[in-house]
């Protein structure tokens, strides 16, 4: 499970500004995704409780390995708040 925060303010701000990141993880990848690519990991927004799928056609992940244990998810949308990206099975919605 990975927690990430684009950081604008020193307290979250709900509002319409919305970067997209990159995150780049050793020693960490999606365990259910690596064995069942069908089953993407989920974001849940900690502001409004939505929970959507993290792979859109913007939203990608690349080398989610268990043998080398890392992975990379590229463009991922945050706000000014913390939000979660997770195996499906963790965040259900």
């Amino acid at each position: 499970m990975l927690v990430v925060w684009h950081k604008a303010n020193n307290l979250p701000v709900n509002t319409d500004a919305i970067s997209t990141i990159t995150i780049t993880c050793t020693n960490f990848h999606f365990a259910r995704y690596a064995q069942v690519n069908t089953l993407p990991p989920r974001v849940a927004d900690l502001l409004d409780g939505r929970v959507y799928s993290l792979t859109t056609p913007a939203s990608t992940i690349t080398g989610n390995s268990a043998a080398a244990n890392d992975v990379t998810v590229n463009n991922v949308p945050v706000g000014n708040y913390a939000v979660v990206i997770a195996d499906q099975g963790v965040v259900l919605f």
